[in-house]
């Protein structure tokens, strides 16, 4: 497989005619991939668009020149993710998981049954969230980089539900082809490490939420974010 087609980069610095790739992604054009000036490489902004660029100069950062642009649609059902916060190591295992699968939002809910606060000067770590962000963009070829948002309470997470809204519940319907993405758009929802309340079930099912299972077994915060989306992403 050529370098071209194997590898995605990103970049938000494009004009008109030129891309420049970061620092980063220099050493991994010239370090990793031996490339040169000349050679083909694609790039996209994270907003739909895919470039395909000739590289132009290599010094500390790379110049490259846009031949081609391509905008992709976005794939439906758009998947916005509700996740009851577990702890950092594995809500970052989820964003690695979700984001090659095309979840197009991530809402980090503070329940009754979340632990240690530990996000905390969320506007310092979000930066590496949108790095794991854009590493996973760039492996799964997806060019829309998500929205992660800051942790919210669950009461007020609840409001801004759109689309179909649909959680995850043991004794929940299966999901199926039956259940309909309203307007295009699932709203899921995910508990956190010991699941959701029974005072914050009641409060989901107010609001219209359809429980749904992937398991007839319990499974990790984790492993039901990345089970679930695959499966509401394949509708």
């Amino acid at each position: 497989m050529s370098k071209e087609s194997h590898f995605l980069f990103y970049s938000t610095e494009i004009s008109e005619s030129k891309v420049l790739l970061d620092n980063f992604d220099t050493k991994h054009l010239t370090k990793v991939l031996r490339a040169s000036v000349g050679e083909r490489v694609l790039v996209t902004d994270g907003q739909g668009s895919i470039y395909r660029c000739e590289i132009e100069d290599i010094s500390e950062k790379t110049i490259l020149k846009i031949e081609k642009r391509e905008s992709v649609k976005r794939v439906l059902p758009q998947i916005n993710l509700y996740v009851g916060m577990p702890n950092k190591d594995n809500f970052e295992k989820i964003l690695y998981s979700v984001i090659p699968l095309g979840v197009s939002k991530i809402i980090p809910m503070i329940t009754e049954f979340t632990q240690k606060p530990w996000w905390k000067g969320w506007e310092k770590q979000s930066k590496r969230f949108e790095k794991i962000a854009v590493t996973a963009i760039k492996q799964s070829h997806n060019p829309y980089l998500p929205e992660i948002l800051a942790p919210v309470k669950f009461e007020k997470s609840l409001e801004t539900l759109t689309g179909t809204a649909i959680y995850l519940d043991m004794n929940g319907e299966k999901i199926t082809n039956r259940i309909e993405p309203k307007d295009g758009v699932f709203s899921l929802l995910i508990g956190p490490p010991g699941g959701f309340s029974t005072a914050e079930e009641n409060l989901i099912s107010n609001r219209g939420a359809v429980p749904v299972t992937v398991s007839p077994f319990r499974l990790r915060t984790e492993v039901a974010a990345a089970s679930a989306v695959a499966i509401v992403a394949s509708f």
